[in-house]
């Protein structure tokens, strides 16, 4: 058997710097990317900018993966009326000087195109309402009024996160907003010297640095709050992952004008305009390896595609399990694949109604009893999203892993087309929906009698639009492999399990995996 490599290697350690690709392959395109989510359109895009010939392939109908809109049509006193719903990625961080989705945009040169609208946040704990300040000192002093005696350990906290923070971002201005770590001995022992608290801390649980400073356990538990973007249970988070959440604090986070999906939409059109392709409809089979390296794709019409390089953007494990396969994989690297699990799912309410709702965009709802809900209503910062006099609304709660295996529970007894029309599996849907309109309605009351239409989205549909292991939204539980190589010369990754969840860290996976490829660019075949 021939020998594999048992690391990740790089693209231009495995080209070489004298030999070029249209030396080595005769290929129909410079570079393949697997699924249009942001992570993959964003490779796509900074590769079409610099010359490549790109092509995207996606099994949908629409680019942008979890973040995505669409129009969704009722009817209501005679009226035929159209809503506009978001799939997720509502709250995008990154948006900022300096920042990974801001200076994307503007290394392309389509800043203009999209309109941020700030999404600010309410929280009502225990029936009591506050908005969350917009910067954090604002928000230390609204933990010591909420919990009196934490005000000065949520300072020193803060001033922890703030230079972890820095730091973890203090490479990106030179990077088109895009962060580094230190690589080599020199550089690393310069980077512990210069940021002694990132280097503390990076790695370890979250929690930990927050009871080096306090004390109080509902403080504790009120912080780690935000650690709902990424997980179900908040404890697991890491400092690394959970210090970026506090960009939303410390710059905001934000919803563009035309719905999340307008993201998706502009990548796409400005690789088209720079010359590369994005196909939709063309669902991906196999990865296909020879000699050790990558060949191209298969689609599943059965056609063919030749590049030296492929990106997925497709769900980490999925692309190891089932687009690769463990027979091209290094035994020690497979173990590695196979005690990945995947992330948190969700189950998500979208709601059209027949009044404009007072408050804020985001109100999240911590509850004791039960997990909380964060509501969204975007067509309070963008009206467009509904008919004049109507609103939208989003209620969503995550689903931690040990409870998304009852909404798969009869597959694969029955294929996933049969069991997402199963009456137990729709009662489930309905009922779970129910229980978060309900929630929702301590909040807002009379909410139900508002309700014009109503649509409900399970683990099961996360898994169907975009074929996440146990519809996981926030790619691997945990931190991945965080990198955009592989074992496999050729293959690079730029999905959430490359990098990091939610819009920002898929700008970062993709920035990261299209800089790997090589300047050379193949012959036509």
């Amino acid at each position: 058997m021939t020998a594999r490599r048992e690391h990740p290697v790089s693209v231009n350690q495995l080209v070489g710097r004298t030999t070029s690709l249209s030396q080595m392959y005769d290929a129909a395109a410079d570079a393949v990317v697997v699924g249009a989510g942001i992570g993959g359109l964003t490779a796509a895009a900074r590769l079409a900018a610099s010359g490549k010939r790109v092509v995207v392939l996606e099994r949908y109908r629409a680019p942008g993966g979890l973040v995505r809109s669409w129009l969704h049509p009722a009817r209501h006193e005679g009226r035929l009326l159209q809503f506009r719903f978001d799939t997720g990625g509502h709250r995008i961080s990154g948006v900022r000087t300096d920042g990974p989705v801001s200076g994307l945009l503007d290394l392309l040169g389509i800043s203009s195109e999209i309109e941020w609208l700030r999404m600010d946040q309410r929280v009502i704990l225990d029936g009591q309402k506050f908005d969350v300040p917009p910067d954090a000192e604002s928000y230390a002093r609204l933990i010591e009024s909420l919990f009196p005696g934490s005000g000065r350990g949520a300072v020193a906290l803060l001033q922890d996160v703030r230079s972890i923070f820095e730091a973890m971002y203090s490479e990106a201005p030179a990077h088109h907003g895009i962060p580094r770590g230190p690589k080599g001995a020199e550089k690393i022992l310069t980077y512990a010297n210069r940021f002694p608290t990132a280097w503390r801390w990076m790695k370890r649980p979250f929690v930990e640095l927050l009871r080096e400073h306090i004390e109080d356990a509902r403080v504790v538990q009120f912080i780690l709050g935000l650690g709902g973007y990424k997980s179900a249970d908040a404890s697991s988070v890491s400092v690394l992952e959970m210090v970026s959440l506090f960009g939303y604090l410390f710059f905001g986070g934000y919803y563009p004008r035309g719905g999340v999906g307008k993201l998706g939409e502009v990548l796409t059109k400005f690789i088209r305009s720079a010359g590369g392709e994005v196909r939709f409809l063309h669902p991906t089979s196999k990865i296909i390896i020879r000699d050790g390296r990558v060949y191209g794709v298969q689609l599943r019409s059965g056609d063919v595609i030749r590049a030296p390089i492929v990106i997925s953007n497709a769900d980490l494990i999925r692309t190891y399990q089932d687009l690769v396969g463990p027979e091209h994989l290094p035994e020690s690297f497979w173990a590695r694949v196979s005690a990945l699990r995947p992330a948190c799912s969700a189950f998500v309410v979208h709601l059209g109604l027949s009044k404009v709702l007072d408050g804020r965009p985001l109100v999240s709802v911590p509850t004791s009893t039960e997990r909380g809900v964060n509501i969204l209503m975007p067509s309070l910062i963008d009206p467009a999203a509904a008919p004049e006099g109507y609103s939208t609304m989003e209620i969503i709660q995550l689903v931690p892993n040990e409870e998304t295996a009852r909404w798969f529970a009869r597959c694969p007894d029955l294929s996933l087309s049969a069991w997402r029309r199963d009456q137990a599996y729709l009662r489930m849907k309905k009922a779970k929906g129910d229980q978060l309109i309900k929630l929702a309605a301590s909040v807002f009351p009379n909410l139900e009698d508002a309700i014009v239409t109503r649509t409900n989205s399970s683990p099961v549909t996360f898994h169907r639009y975009v074929s996440a292991t146990e519809g996981a939204i926030y790619g691997i539980d945990g931190r991945g492999f965080r990198t955009p190589e592989s074992p496999i010369p050729g293959l690079l990754l730029a999905s959430a399990g490359s990098y990091a969840a939610g819009v920002e860290g898929a700008v970062i996976a993709g920035s990261l995996a299209a800089e790997l490829v090589p300047i050379q660019r193949v012959a036509a075949a």
